[in-house]
């Protein structure tokens, strides 16, 4: 993705990561499909605080993790809308007009992946983005 990752760790006081994605600012949207939150128009790009625009909906089982991730998008300057499951998810994207998705995949009622599917045959066109912990390969 043309980015870098770098890490600087001292004994006993522990490590700092940092990664970094290139951006694209773009001037104005052609395209008639909204693909996801906007960067904010005149931007200083150096600074991470308030650069979007938009609504996501944050499906996230565990309420910490939930409060967490809604804390670093909110301070990118999105509104989040957090479910706790997949069935909220559905409830809430056919009740809020959102730009993105976030999905964790294991979650009770209705699982992430079932909650793709169930959004993509109502016609949800929105980029639904699989967040999730589960990083191990015998892990579903």
């Amino acid at each position: 993705m043309g980015g870098v990752i770098k890490v600087e760790s001292e004994l006993d006081l522990g490590s700092t990561f940092t990664f970094t994605l290139p951006v694209l600012a773009v001037a104005q949207q052609t395209s008639a499909v909204d693909l996801g939150p906007q960067v904010k128009p005149g931007y200083d790009l150096a600074s991470p605080e308030n650069l979007f625009i938009g609504q996501i909906l944050l499906a996230e089982d565990h309420m910490d993790n939930r409060r967490l991730i809604t804390r670093w998008l909110t301070k990118l300057g999105l509104e989040v809308i957090g479910a706790a499951n997949g069935a909220e998810v559905i409830e809430l994207y056919e009740k809020h007009q959102l730009q993105v998705i976030l999905v964790d995949i294991p979650m009770p009622e209705i699982d992430g992946v079932q909650a793709y599917k169930i959004l993509r045959e109502r016609g949800c066109t929105l980029p639904i983005i699989a967040l999730t912990a589960n990083a191990m390969s015998h892990e579903p």
